[in-house]
C-alpha cells in the first residue's frame, strides 16, 4: 500500500505474494484477495515475491494462476 501511494499511476508496481502460501490454497485466496484489494486501480503485474518452491505441489500453482486470471478479470 506504501509503494502504491508513493509511486502509482507514475510507475507500474509489480509482486509479491509470498511463496509459502501456495501449500494451501486458503492461503492462496487470501494473498491473491489482499494483493489485488490494496493494488485496485493501479497499475500492476501480479507475481510472487521470489520463485516457486520446489516442493509446491503443481496443482497449487496452477490454481493460483487460475485464480489470479479470474479475480484480475473483474
Amino acid at each position: 500500500a506504501l509503494a502504491k501511494a508513493k509511486l502509482s499511476p507514475r510507475y507500474v508496481l509489480q509482486g509479491n505474494m509470498e511463496p509459502t502460501r501456495l501449500y494451501d490454497k486458503k492461503a492462496i485466496e487470501t494473498g491473491v484477495e489482499r494483493i489485488l484489494q490494496t493494488m485496485k486501480g493501479a497499475p500492476h503485474i501480479f507475481n510472487l515475491g521470489h520463485g516457486i518452491l520446489p516442493d509446491v505441489p503443481v496443482e497449487n500453482a496452477k490454481y493460483f494462476i487460475k485464480l489470479v486470471q479470474e479475480k484480475s478479470a473483474r
